[in-house]
């Protein structure tokens, strides 16, 4: 039977997930705004990370807390394949003011879905977005 942990541990668990892929978060709008050759001033990332931290900590803390169950796994599968297949066409297809909106969140939800499956559904997940990327005839760089 499965061990209950303490809130206290799931909290600390999620925490230390949640300050790198809130600074991943901060570093992709950062990155996208340079690509675009827009300015990274302090308001505009602050209006985008204060609604994004929040929303972000709680996804990560209810997929940390059901990671080892299968429904969860199967979950996180769908998402990653769904995010990444979405910013891959969205990277090849949308204008510039959709890619700066859209990318960064997808960016880092893909990185942590992937990085919290398993190694076979992590794989799997990569493949079919790759399967996707080819049927599609989209370009990764």
């Amino acid at each position: 039977m499965d061990e209950v942990t303490p809130l206290s541990d799931e909290l600390f668990n999620s925490v230390l997930l949640i300050i790198p892929f809130s600074s991943l978060l901060l570093l992709m709008e950062i990155l996208i705004r340079h690509q675009y050759g827009k300015e990274a001033s302090l308001d505009a990332i602050m209006d985008r990370m204060t609604p994004g931290v929040p929303i972000l900590s709680i996804f990560i803390f209810y997929t940390t807390r059901y990671k080892q169950d299968r429904k969860m796994q199967l979950l996180l599968l769908a998402i990653s394949v769904l995010v990444g297949s979405r910013m891959l066409w969205l990277l090849n297809n949308a204008s510039w003011l959709v890619n700066m909106r859209q990318c960064p969140p997808l960016a880092t939800v893909w990185i942590y879905t992937v990085v919290q499956l398993d190694l076979v559904a992590a794989v799997a997940g990569l493949l079919a977005v790759g399967g996707f990327v080819w049927w599609n005839g989209l370009k990764i760089l």
